[in-house]
C-alpha cells in the first residue's frame, strides 16, 4: 500500500507541466520517481484498490480525515489483465480485416470479370 498526498495536491491552486526537453537544465528529472495517483481518482474506477486508513496526524499538528491508501499492486494487476484483453481484441480485429481484405479482392476479382463479359457483348 501507498500513500496519496492528495492532501497536498487539493491545496494547488495551479500544477504546472514541463515536457522533457526543460531537463536541458538540469532542474529536474521528467521521469520522476515520485509519480502516483490519487487515491479518490482510483476510487472511483478501481474501489478494491483504496483502503480508508481512518484519521491521519501530520509533524505539523494538523489531522487529515479519512485518509486513503492506494494498493498499486492491484492496479498493476488491472493493468495486466486489461493489456491481455486489448491484446486479444487487437487479435480479433486483425482477423476481420484479413478476412474484409480477402472478400475485397474476391469482389474486385468478379467486377473485373463482370466488365469484361460486359465489354464483350
Amino acid at each position: 500500500m501507498h500513500v496519496c498526498p492528495y492532501f497536498i495536491r487539493k491545496r494547488m491552486d495551479e500544477i504546472r507541466t514541463y515536457g522533457p526537453h526543460w531537463c536541458i537544465f538540469g532542474a529536474f528529472s521528467y521521469f520522476s520517481e515520485f509519480g502516483g495517483v490519487i487515491a479518490q481518482e482510483v476510487q472511483e474506477i478501481l474501489p478494491e484498490a483504496v483502503k480508508e486508513t481512518g484519521d491521519v496526524v501530520c509533524a505539523n499538528g494538523e489531522t487529515i480525515e479519512n485518509f486513503l491508501v492506494v494498493n498499486k499492486e492491484r492496479i498493476f494487476m488491472e493493468n495486466v489483465g486489461a493489456v491481455k484483453e486489448l491484446c486479444k481484441l487487437t487479435d480479433n480485429l486483425e482477423t476481420r480485416i484479413d478476412e474484409l481484405e480477402r472478400w475485397s479482392r474476391k469482389l474486385a476479382k468478379l467486377r473485373r470479370l463482370d466488365s469484361m463479359k460486359s465489354s464483350n457483348r
